[in-house]
């Protein structure tokens, strides 16, 4: 009788999907790099958002970080992609810088101004100390008359504040809201039409927008 063998042939199982990164972004980091690694890290979030495939994980090392970051068809409906802090509640998106140094204005009694050389749409003025937000007016004469109020004149480069409280400035604390002068930002992370994205850990604060319809954080 003829004998019959049976031969099995083990073949690796091929996946649909990629092989998933793990990208770092931190303080040391240079967006020069590759970013697949915490010495070879990125330094901005937009960098290493601006990386992701689906599936990968995007770990991001303590700190705070001045930037806005925007992100369009992010993830797929197949795998998570991941954006998280290395260590929960260490990483904050900021969307204000510290205030100028204010000094009285000649010719009124509440506005201080300081020069303020910033190319970006000032969104926002904060008055930390007090938690409380000044409005924006069109002119300097008008803060003279609405005390908690701001005026950046972008031409000059000058900003100008009047305290809530007419108190002199230097009673206070402030920090700016200044968002991109080619594409004005309002959101520390905007994720659009993302599929299946995780994000854990981060926190943003700063970030401001006269525009009806948005969040400010």
């Amino acid at each position: 009788f003829a004998k019959y063998y049976a031969f099995l042939f083990l073949l690796p199982c091929l996946s649909p999907l990629a092989a998933a990164t793990e990208y770092f972004v931190n303080k040391h980091g240079d967006d020069a790099n590759s970013g697949r690694g915490r010495d070879a890290a990125f330094a901005t979030i937009q960098k290493g958002v601006d990386a992701l495939s689906p599936g990968d994980t995007l770990t991001i090392g303590p700190g705070e970080y001045y930037e806005t970051v925007m992100r369009e068809n992010l993830g797929s409906a197949d795998q998570e992609t991941v954006i998280r802090a290395e260590i929960p509640g260490t990483v904050l998106l900021r969307g204000d810088i510290p205030a100028p140094q204010f000094q009285k204005v000649d010719g009124y009694q509440f506005v201080y101004g300081a020069d303020f050389d910033e190319d970006g749409q000032t969104q926002a003025v904060y008055e930390t100390d007090t938690l409380t937000i000044l409005r924006s007016r069109p002119d300097i004469a008008s803060l003279e008359f609405n005390p908690g109020s701001f005026f950046h004149d972008r031409e000059a480069k000058r900003l100008y504040i009047s305290t809530p409280d007419l108190n002199p400035v230097d009673q206070h604390h402030y920090r700016v809201s200044v968002t991109e002068a080619d594409e004005p930002r309002v959101h520390g992370l905007e994720l659009r039409n993302a599929r299946r994205v995780v994000v854990d850990g981060l926190a943003a604060t700063g970030f401001y927008s006269r525009t009806p319809g948005y969040l400010s954080a």
